[in-house]
């Protein structure tokens, strides 16, 4: 079951910027991200990273981080949707799913333009 495959403390995005100098100055600079966890000695753990590219715009490079970070916890939801047996169990699950559909929708698209 992939319950009990997947890290199980809270994932995170991690903001970072990889690119040089000289990447920076020709492209400018779209920071990508480390999805983590902390292990079971509490380290900050790398799972997964979300690159950016600069024919992406930054707004699109945080959305799928945060998309990618939600999954646990959107997983959660689905799984325990699937053990529903009061409408108060419903109503609960579906408050969780509002809050993080509305955690995020609050990335805002960028006017930015691809850089090439």
């Amino acid at each position: 079951m992939i319950k009990n495959l997947i890290s199980k403390a809270p994932w995170q995005a991690v903001k970072n910027s990889s690119w040089g100098t000289v990447h920076q100055e020709s492209f400018g600079n779209r920071s990508g991200y480390v999805i983590c966890y902390n292990n079971k000695h509490l380290e900050l753990s790398a799972l997964a990273t979300v690159i950016g590219q600069p024919f992406v715009p930054q707004s699109e490079i945080d959305a799928n981080a945060a998309l990618i970070a939600a999954a646990p916890e959107l997983f959660g939801i689905v799984e325990q949707l699937t053990n529903v047996t009061t409408t108060d169990e419903f109503d609960e699950l579906l408050e969780k799913a509002e809050q993080i559909l509305h955690q995020l929708n609050s990335i805002k698209p960028s006017k930015e333009l691809s850089l090439l």
